[in-house]
């Protein structure tokens, strides 16, 4: 990636992950909000962010991926266990040509326990994978199926680069579906080699994720995402990115990034980056970043915080009404995120 296109897209990420986390207060008063108070309301506001966490982990495939991480407590085999079960894959999935051929690798195959392998049981039009949820259990009581999936080579970049445009997956655990992905939609810009539209939906119940971007013609590009929790709203986003005609190979095509997060009913997140300028710059000095960046961060309607890159600490710092900071790394820590 040249550095121009490089310099664009780190910003782009930072002011994308800087959403979903901060916030402000009407509080009827003239004086500012203090730090501490300001803090305070954060950290409460935040807690959708901490309980879907937290149901992430309880659900069968959170548990599941810990196990196979070897992360999960009491369960010292679960490294082991999920590195048998992926390597294993290797020995029945095609992945000719270093690109794994959904075609070629259709079928029913179940993992045996006395083999310590994959065993192909009938062909099928779909991939399917029975295997055991837990390094404990007796019987193959999980059940992975890839119902569709394809892919599309890129305008622009390596000829091995692919793109997924269609993904119908689930996995079940004792019967009960435990997981959903849908993606579908796709479709990629010829000049830019990028996603111009797609739609996504995720079931993990009880998470549920939605995604979808589009661009209507002679329009910016338009992104949209929500995260429920048990039907309560997490995060919702909706932003804008401004994509600039006729620009050269080497140059940036994005201009303008503008949107709002939501994070639960109090916090919202109001972010605007002139990604277009910033690009333009051979070497974006602090001040080039704090001028083409805003992000505020919202507590009922009023400004709690925002953030400023600080060129000294090389760090992103928080600052709150009354001219206090600290760094964001900080309040990420204390917010366990």
């Amino acid at each position: 990636m040249r550095p121009r296109l490089r310099t664009a897209a780190a910003l782009f990420s930072f002011v994308l992950l800087g959403t979903g986390l901060f916030g402000c207060d009407q509080g009827g008063t003239t004086d500012p909000v203090t730090a501490e108070e300001a803090r305070s309301r954060i950290t409460e506001s935040a807690a959708p962010l901490q309980q879907a966490s937290t149901a992430l982990d309880g659900t069968p495939l959170g548990a599941m991926s810990g196990m196979m991480a070897g992360s999960e407590e009491g369960s010292p085999n679960g490294s082991g266990w999920g590195s048998d079960l992926l390597s294993g894959l290797g020995a029945v999935l095609d992945t000719t040509g270093g690109t794994f051929n959904y075609d070629a690798s259709t079928g029913v195959y179940a993992w045996t326990e006395a083999e310590q392998a994959w065993e192909q049981t009938r062909p099928a039009d779909s991939l399917i994978l029975r295997f055991p949820a837990t390094p404990e259990a007796r019987r193959n009581n999980a059940t992975f199926v890839l119902g569709e999936y394809d892919t599309r080579s890129l305008p622009v970049g390596a000829p091995e680069d692919r793109l997924p445009t269609r993904i119908d997956a689930s996995l079940s655990v004792n019967g009960t579906e435990a997981f959903n992905v849908d993606l579908r939609d796709v479709e990629v810009s010829p000049l830019l080699g990028i996603p111009q539209s797609f739609t996504l939906e995720v079931a993990l119940p009880p998470l549920a994720y939605s995604a979808d971007l589009h661009s209507p013609s002679e329009a910016p590009y338009r992104y949209q995402d929500r995260l429920e929790n048990d039907g309560a709203l997490v995060t919702a986003t909706d932003a804008t990115v401004e994509v600039l005609s006729g620009e050269a190979e080497d140059q940036n095509p994005l201009g303008e990034v503008q949107g709002t997060t939501q994070v639960g009913q109090a916090l919202a997140v109001e972010y605007t980056a002139q990604i277009g300028a910033l690009a333009a710059l051979s070497d974006a000095s602090a001040a080039d970043i704090n001028e083409n960046v805003e992000v505020r961060v919202l507590h009922q309607g009023t400004q709690v915080a925002t953030l400023r890159y600080d060129a000294t600490a090389e760090q992103v710092l928080v600052v709150y009404p009354d001219g206090k900071t600290e760094p964001l790394a900080d309040l990420l820590r204390d917010l366990g995120l």
